[in-house]
């Protein structure tokens, strides 16, 4: 081989092998770009969810305030004005035989009634209350309530065990189940609704809420970013994201809903 040829070869290898060398490293900084674009994409992202939950539990906490101050002034006012109305009418002798006994009887009992409806709305708003009786206990209560209301078939199955969630979170459990609640007696047209608290494992509160109702395309909802439910599911779910709960919603068109709500217990 002669001395120019074999000079071209190595030229050639030599410039090859840069080549290789600055491809390899044209790569590994596109490669590096594109890694620190997605590490940085991913961090805004965190911070974004960050300052998501802190707006949501802003939110919640000032809800809880209000809800507080309602019920204060209900139980203050109206409800001192309904009890010194229900002793007027107590303290009034009536006959029998004098004219509008029944209307005065029936304004006692519709007067009783309302008493009773505003003591369970003052207890169902005081956060307070909550935390002091217990998650299960709350849900009992509320259960009962509905019950004894008649608007719809009610039942409930409460496993006993120790369900210590936090204050905070039973409060966001119950405003949850208050609202689902809700959801079956407005929108579902449910005509039966079961409740169930359990503790599968030994460390986990279980609640479900299945109702009868007309059912829903989930991802249809979904989907409908403008829509109250659309809405109100992807609150629920950031509800419970904000505590480290799951939230899990089944349903379909003419089967019902099915709502879990799974929560590690605190220690």
């Amino acid at each position: 081989m002669s001395d120019s040829v074999q000079q071209a070869y190595y030229v050639t290898i030599v410039g090859l092998g840069l080549g290789i060398v600055l491809l390899s490293f044209i790569v590994a900084i596109v490669f590096l770009y594109q890694r620190r674009q997605f590490q940085h994409q991913a961090e805004l992202n965190r911070m974004k969810d960050i300052y998501d939950q802190q707006i949501m539990k802003a939110q919640l906490e000032m809800q809880e305030e209000t809800f507080k101050n309602i019920a204060q002034d209900l139980h203050d006012n109206i409800g001192q004005m309904l009890s010194m109305v229900k002793l007027t009418l107590a303290a009034v002798t009536v006959d029998p035989n004098i004219p509008h006994h029944d209307k005065l009887m029936n304004s006692r009992e519709v007067l009783n009634k309302a008493i009773m409806d505003l003591s369970h709305l003052t207890k169902s708003l005081h956060s307070d209350r909550i935390a002091h009786v217990g998650i299960v206990e709350a849900i009992q209560y509320e259960v009962d309530s509905i019950r004894k209301s008649g608007l719809v078939k009610v039942e409930g199955s409460f496993e006993k065990g120790n369900y210590y969630l936090g204050e905070q979170n039973s409060v966001v459990i119950f405003r949850m189940f208050q609202e689902m609640i809700n959801n079956a007696l407005k929108h579902a047209k449910a005509t039966q609704i079961n409740v169930s608290i359990n503790n599968p494992d030994g460390n986990t509160f279980v609640l479900s809420i299945n109702d009868d109702g007309i059912g829903f395309n989930v991802q249809e909802m979904k989907s409908r970013s403008n829509s109250s439910t659309g809405v109100g599911l992807r609150s629920m779910t950031n509800r419970a994201a904000l505590i480290g709960a799951k939230f899990d919603l089944q349903s379909k068109p003419g089967s019902g809903t099915k709502v879990t709500i799974t929560l590690p217990l605190s220690r």
